[in-house]
């Protein structure tokens, strides 16, 4: 049998300032067009549809129309992940159930939804296991995390394990077995542009949790395209349809295809998208930019400008930008001089750790901080403070 493994569409996301549904349309429909070319039994789709809880109403246009046309041609298989609303899939799966579409928003026991099981055509039997994000809140305590947070982390991951086992335990010799899992595993490949506090260790399961007799598992939560060699049986991350962030430049997208019968280990091939823009950041000074515009402004990608200037120019971003309309981020970068030991100015004992960091940075480098940068530093300055304290 052939299954389809996708994941991370992140459909309503804005992107400073830009809107990418039509990039993600044309993405999503090389992989409907694939689905419909090829002799199909299976699609597996491992969360974060959407890249907000409430998705605005193009979004959940554009994912119910994939859905639908994907129901068409094949069974599909649905879990929510950290950006959906559970309840929302939950819901929607009310109605999709009638286009061919399983959706789970929340963890389940196996017998009231987490295994569904299908046969295909040729008459194979398919067990899959299907188990949405877990918030930590439904393993470990806000006391348990005061008291220890290592204890809790092992927590978290005893509670993924356990969940794990209780589902693959309805796994078949005689079928092919499957788990649908969104989740991050240490030693998963980061892309940076995944929501930070779903990717810390105390989100994180070890691959020893996965079943070592599934045929596949089908990862969603890592946008980078990637198999995890750690785990017993072939686990792989589809990774997103769209480079959705510049952490994720040079990488090539695309979506698995699992050939797997009864008894036999599975072969897995990946499929690019088609559609969908590029990300590329450029650095230089003002003239080689002036040099480089025009090959930038047609090469149909999103850029980030890294800039060199001598000086600070108020008119920088606007003069970017019209050089290189597709420029989607401009950063200034000026000389860094060497200082004298004593010549950084006294913070005074009063101000706020966050207003210090302001005057610093505005003192070195010419420039405000960027935003959430500030507090970034406080917080994990008072952390670091508190473990040595």
């Amino acid at each position: 049998m052939r299954i389809v493994h996708t994941s991370d569409w992140h459909a309503g996301r804005r992107w400073h300032r830009l809107d990418r549904d039509r990039e993600l349309a044309e993405a999503l429909g090389s992989l409907c067009r694939y689905v419909e070319s090829e002799p199909v039994d299976l699609v597996l789709i491992t969360g974060d549809q959407f890249d907000t809880a409430t998705p605005p109403t193009r979004a959940l246009k554009l994912v119910i129309d994939v859905l639908v046309r994907l129901g068409r041609q094949a069974p599909t298989v649905v879990i929510a992940g950290n950006h959906d609303s559970a309840d929302q899939l939950e819901a929607l799966g009310q109605l999709t159930k009638l286009a061919n579409v399983h959706a789970l928003g929340h963890p389940r026991d196996a017998g009231d939804g987490g295994v569904l099981r299908f046969t295909t055509a040729a008459g194979e039997p398919v067990v899959v296991a299907a188990l949405p994000f877990a918030r930590t809140c439904s393993m470990v305590s806000g006391l348990e995390r005061q008291h220890s947070d290592l204890a809790a982390d092992r927590r978290y991951d005893a509670g993924m394990r356990a969940m794990v086992g209780h589902l693959c335990a309805a796994f078949q010799p005689d079928a092919v077995n499957l788990l649908l899992i969104h989740t991050h595993l240490f030693g998963a490949q980061l892309s940076h542009s995944e929501r930070p506090v779903h990717v810390g260790a105390a989100w994180a399961a070890d691959a020893s949790s996965l079943p070592p007799d599934a045929h596949y598992v089908a990862m969603g939560h890592i946008h980078k395209p990637q198999q995890i060699e750690e785990a017993a049986a072939p686990a792989c991350y589809a990774g997103s349809p769209l480079q959705l962030d510049f952490g994720e430049e040079g990488q090539d997208k695309s979506f698995v295809v699992i050939e797997a019968s009864p008894g036999r280990p599975a072969v897995l091939s990946r499929v690019p998208y088609e559609g969908g823009r590029r990300v590329r950041t450029w650095q230089g000074g003002l003239e080689e930019l002036q040099r480089d515009a025009e090959l930038l402004r047609s090469c149909d990608e999103h850029v980030r400008i890294e800039l060199r200037l001598d000086s600070p120019r108020p008119d920088v971003n606007a003069l970017v930008r019209e050089l290189v309309p597709n420029t989607v981020l401009v950063r200034v970068h000026f000389p860094i001089e060497e200082e004298e030991e004593d010549s950084e100015p006294q913070r005074p004992a009063t101000m706020a750790l966050d207003e210090q960091f302001e005057a610093y940075h505005e003192g070195r480098y010419g420039t405000p901080a960027p935003e959430g940068l500030a507090s970034a530093f406080s917080t994990i300055y008072t952390r670091a403070s508190e473990q040595q304290g």
